[in-house]
């Protein structure tokens, strides 16, 4: 490439103009050469290439290109592109950092012409205020005399080109003047070509990002929709990472802590390539209180992403990521949201840049997110299913059982009847219809739970509440099941609203219960409440695990196997809480020392 000096210097023919017509010679070649050099696209060695020929043109000793910035914190300003001065004279480093960013407030002589469009000449003697202020006290520089023109295109001021002389009576031609504001505006065209050329490249490059994102969502669907547990969904969610380059992606369980009220919960978590999750991250993880993470919470709770750089975060939310033993940059967690109910989250977490996600990427991690409920709501109805087999066969062998042994008991006492009558004494007689009456009083026990499980899981159980004397009821129930003087019953008299079918259905299950599973000792206590009757049929027995507490009350499921046993249809726990609660009342177990307690609470 030529030197400046011979690019100016030559015209069409290789000679050297006249002295009177050199400068404005100059300048247009300058022109030329800044259209030329622009137009190749040399990028910011382009740029500095027409100051060079721009500086050699005009005879100044300073050029100098601004930029304007809108900065979210020192708003509306200006940063210097770059700068030129000629030999002998050069820029300090004060004044290139004071040029980093500039706020146009100090310059309001300057401001003014420029947003109009015109060309701003002015001495630093002839400035007044802030502007006079800013040259002398601030740059405290040596120019004298400075002209600027805007660099802008279609109405948009982008920045300036301005030229400058250590001496004050330099004057500038209308002539100069246009020709340097043609190349203001070759600036601004090439500037404005380079936003496109940066948008085009970053809309490719988001679309290259997106059709990436969608292929991974799509072969984490399929992952989601073939497989099960917690190997597909881990490949499902390394699938997203992938996409996403995330360093973190992860899947948390929302649940209720009777102590701690809502948590999030580690499920699974896969990490680039080179990083591992380590157990001092699992342990930090595996189980926090969403009250640590209010603003998360509020987010996601409300079926919203919550995307965030550690720096945006405040009080204990801030707090909590950074005493993480591995420290995060920034993270997006979308909610994951079966029937309406929060169930967890998705996440995904970058270790080293603060990233931002735009709407499009929200969206198909959303997406995401709606694929792993669905998958857990196909899980959950998957086990439902298996357990509701599994339920219909033991519950099949339990009936099978419960109502074999009385009928067995009542078609041998009625064959050997029908086959000899006359060959068994009265007393015999009398015995064996009592069997016979007993027995076949406990089938249709059996089937009256049975019926009242049916229909209750149909809304058609009936309750005919009335005033109850407890005691006779009580009495009858423990007659039926204890021998006399096995059961101690402490307590007044008191009166209920109940329905007495149902209550002594109740007291009987109830009763039943402690024979077959309470310790050697049981007792009865009836005792006033607020506003109840409270009825307590106690053991001494081993008692229930806490786990089994409240599974002890569904359907086929008894204390001492997760499912129903061949001793057991398991539904009288089942049957006596629903008619408690459909009477007003509540049915509950709970452990007082020594003793397994449970307590029946009926208004009073």
């Amino acid at each position: 490439m030529k030197p400046v000096s011979e690019t100016l210097a030559a015209d069409g023919r290789g000679e050297t103009p006249p002295p009177a017509v050199e400068r404005p010679v100059r300048i247009e070649r300058a022109v030329a050469v800044a259209a030329s050099t622009l137009l190749a696209d040399e990028g910011d060695d382009g740029i500095e290439r027409v100051l060079d020929v721009l500086l050699e043109a005009t005879d100044t000793d300073f050029v100098f290109l601004d930029r304007n910035v809108h900065d979210p914190e020192r708003g509306f300003g200006f940063t210097n592109v770059a700068a030129r001065c000629r030999p002998g004279l050069e820029l300090s480093s004060q004044v290139a950092d004071i040029f980093t960013f500039v706020p146009w407030s100090r310059l309001p002589h300057s401001r003014q012409g420029l947003e109009e469009g015109r060309a701003v000449a002015f001495t630093v003697d002839e400035l007044e205020g802030p502007e006079r202020c800013f040259y002398r006290d601030v740059v405290e520089t040596v120019t004298r005399s400075v002209v600027k023109l805007p660099v802008g295109r279609r109405g948009r001021w982008m920045g300036v080109l301005g030229f400058a002389r250590t001496e004050a009576g330099h004057r500038w031609s209308d002539d100069d003047l246009d020709l340097l504001g043609t190349v203001a505006s070759l600036i601004a065209t090439f500037w404005e070509r380079q936003e496109l050329d940066e948008a085009r490249t970053t809309s490719m490059a988001a679309m290259a990002r997106r059709i990436e994102m969608e292929h991974a969502l799509a072969e984490a669907g399929r992952m989601l929709l073939l497989g099960h547990g917690e190997d597909s969904l881990r490949q499902a969610l390394e699938a997203l990472r992938r996409a996403t380059g995330a360093s973190f992606a992860f899947v948390n369980t929302c649940e209720d802590d009777p102590e701690l009220g809502p948590v999030i919960c580690s499920h699974v978590t896969v990490a680039a390539p080179g990083l591992v999750a380590t157990v001092a991250d699992w342990e930090y993880w595996r189980r926090v209180p969403w009250s640590r993470l209010p603003t998360a919470y509020r987010q996601v709770a409300q079926g919203r992403a919550f995307a965030f750089t550690i720096d945006e975060l405040n009080g204990k939310e801030r707090a909590w990521y950074e005493q993480a033993p591995t420290r995060i940059r920034s993270e997006v967690k979308i909610p994951i949201f079966i029937g309406g109910d929060l169930a967890g989250i998705i996440g995904f977490s970058d270790l080293s840049r603060a990233r931002t996600w735009d709407r499009q990427d929200l969206l198909l991690l959303a997406t995401a997110a709606r694929m792993v409920g669905v998958f857990w709501d196909r899980m959950r109805a998957k086990e439902t299913l298996e357990k509701l087999v599994r339920s219909k066969d033991e519950f099949v062998a339990a009936v099978s059982h419960e109502l074999r042994t009385p009928l067995t008991a009542v078609v041998g006492l009625a064959q050997e009847l029908r086959s000899d009558l006359g060959r068994f004494s009265r007393d015999e007689l009398e015995e064996f219809v009592g069997l016979i009456a007993d027995q076949a009083t406990e089938v249709a026990h059996i089937v009256e739970d049975l019926l009242v499980v049916a229909r209750a899981d149909i809304g058609q159980v009936n309750v005919a509440p009335t005033r109850v004397e407890i005691r006779p009821e009580l009495e009858r129930a423990l007659a039926a099941v204890f021998a006399d003087g096995e059961v101690t019953v402490a307590g007044d008299p008191a009166t209920v609203t109940a329905d007495p079918r149902r209550l002594r259905q109740i007291l009987r299950n109830l009763s039943t219960n402690a024979r077959r599973y309470g310790g050697p000792r049981v007792e009865v206590r009836v005792r006033p409440g607020d506003g109840v009757t409270i009825i307590e049929v106690r053991d001494d027995g081993e008692g229930i695990p806490p786990e089994l507490r409240e599974r002890i009350f569904e359907p086929y499921r008894t204390a001492h196997d997760i499912m129903g046993q061949p001793a057991s249809v398991g539904l009288g726990l089942t049957v006596s809480r629903q008619l408690a609660r459909l009477m007003d009342g509540d049915l509950v177990y709970l452990r007082d020392g020594s003793w397994s307690v449970f307590r029946l609470t009926l208004p009073s």
